[in-house]
């Protein structure tokens, strides 16, 4: 059965009042046309503010840009809460307050899920520095995904490669994407994976 998605709904209402991606973006204030297009294509999602301008704009509710429901009930939608590294270091502390939140309409993701703020260039062309990922710590890693791991102090988002399995324990090593940081081997050091990337946006496009 075909699922309409929220970019969908987005290309839909653009068409329906006659603007060009390039005007819509002018309208929102400087969105490029090429953030819109990932958003209509779902490689990206629109951040809140721009959510609340879109349903402005299209004289429609935020519910029913992320849901295609008039009247939704809010636990059909996801609060993600975007958590730091001293949250992390403390136990993964979803329910401390005063946190920042991103909404999503995704139904494939853990009630545990929570957002992350790249801190570095390791990742670099793909994640850059300010982009948000979300975070599944239900969601089994698998090889050449993308996982947010633990290393000593350091929280960090690497490149999930299996190396081999011995005793039906995987070894596996945390490859960055940037040549200037250091591939990380479970045999060197004591490596916890906090969960895998379920989802990428891109501060460039939002």
């Amino acid at each position: 059965m075909f699922q309409e998605t929220l970019g969908i709904r987005i290309r839909r209402k653009r068409e329906e009042i006659g603007l060009s991606q390039e005007e819509l973006g002018r309208k929102l204030g400087k969105v490029t046309h090429a953030s819109i297009s990932n958003w209509e294509s779902n490689k990206t999602v629109p951040a809140s503010k721009n959510l609340t301008e879109l349903a402005k704009i299209f004289n429609c509710s935020i519910e029913w840009l992320l849901s295609g429901k008039s009247h939704v009930d809010f636990q059909d939608i996801s609060k993600i809460p975007i958590l730091d590294n001293l949250d992390i270091t403390n136990g993964l502390n979803i329910s401390s307050e005063n946190k920042k939140y991103i909404i999503s309409d995704r139904t494939d993701i853990s009630d545990n899920a929570f957002g992350y703020v790249v801190q570095n260039n390791a990742m670099f062309p793909v994640f850059l520095l300010g982009d948000v990922v979300i975070i599944d710590p239900e969601r089994q890693p698998k090889t050449e995904c993308f996982v947010l791991a633990k290393v000593s102090d350091s929280i960090l988002i690497r490149r999930f490669i299996v190396d081999e399995v011995i005793d039906g324990k995987e070894q596996f090593s945390l490859v960055p994407l940037n040549t200037d940081y250091s591939t990380l081997f479970t045999a060197d050091k004591k490596i916890g994976i906090l969960g895998t990337v379920v989802e990428h946006r891109s501060n460039r496009e939002r």
